[in-house]
């Protein structure tokens, strides 16, 4: 016998003598145990039983080979014990587990199985799976829909962009079979750099640049998955304005989290722009927006009266 998690199926439960025949002039109390823990499993009250015999409904929640039903009449010191392979139920959800950890750009593993409404793994689902997440870039990549095998399958994903993102399989002819897995996606590596000015500067005023590391997705590169320990260098189209010294990130151990302030003075009046640039690697680099430099307002004098 293998019964469904779940679903009702009877015991027969038979008092023998020693001989292994059926004791009809049995008399005592018989109690049920399982090892099944859940509270939906169902036992049958303390009973007697009839002529030596009896039937009775149980019902079991865990899936597995290792569910057991044990008889017993303590009086008497009488036990039996029985082990059942339950299987389980209905395909209900889908469970998905992450692997491995996510980097934007970067695939990583996950485990889905369907289970029954109990959380029991279920091998008899014959559906067909699609995959959709809550991340829009262009280059994610997901698994193609597709039949699990045995109730389980190792896949990977995708994703491109940073933050907390989903990945949701749903069952194409039922999709109330579904299920999602919960991620938190992380910066990939510094490839480039951003650079935050004002439109207009005053000759000679110094002004704030709010320097953001970027990965190839334009997600702030926080070095949480891959640090930045590079040197930034700064120029400018003015020849003549006062730019930040190199500066050397230390995102392995320090408050480099991807965003920094410099502070940049210009003087040469006109469109104006600033460039950082890796020293090592020239291909990490950033230019700031155009910045218009004014020449500083002059106060011009009134004749006294």
């Amino acid at each position: 016998m293998t019964p469904t998690a779940g679903e009702p199926f009877s015991v027969t439960v038979t008092a023998v003598d020693e001989n292994g025949n059926v004791d009809p002039t049995y008399t005592g109390i018989v109690h049920f145990a399982t090892n099944d823990s859940s509270p939906d499993a169902v036992m049958p009250c303390d009973s007697q039983l009839t002529n030596g015999e009896g039937t009775f409904p149980v019902t079991l929640i865990h899936a597995g080979s290792w569910l057991t039903i044990t008889v017993s009449d303590a009086a008497a010191s009488l036990s039996a014990t029985v082990t059942f392979t339950v299987s389980g139920a209905a395909a209900d959800h889908f469970g998905l587990a992450l692997r491995s950890g996510p980097v934007a750009g970067y695939g990583f593993s996950f485990r889905m199985a369907v289970l029954d409404r109990y959380g029991n793994q279920t091998r008899s689902y014959t559906g067909t799976v699609h995959f959709t997440t809550s991340d829009p870039s262009p280059g994610v990549r997901l698994p193609a829909d597709s039949t699990l095998c045995c109730g389980e399958v190792n896949l990977s994903a995708n994703l491109d962009q940073a933050g907390p993102q989903t990945v949701t399989a749903t069952d194409m002819a039922t999709p109330s079979i579904t299920g999602t897995l919960r991620v938190t996606i992380r910066p990939g590596p510094t490839t480039s750099f951003n650079l935050e000015t004002p439109a207009t500067a005053t000759s000679g005023v110094p002004f704030d640049i709010t320097f953001t590391l970027l990965d190839r997705f334009g997600n702030i590169a926080t070095g949480v998955a891959v640090p930045y320990t590079g040197t930034t260098h700064f120029t400018s189209t003015d020849l003549l304005g006062t730019l930040p010294p190199d500066y050397t990130f230390h995102q392995t151990y320090s408050g480099d989290t991807g965003i920094r302030t410099f502070t940049a003075t210009l003087m040469t009046p006109g469109d104006q722009t600033i460039t950082a640039t890796d020293t090592v690697n020239a291909s990490i680099t950033g230019t700031s927006p155009s910045i218009q430099v004014l020449l500083p307002l002059v106060g011009v004098g009134l004749p006294r009266p």
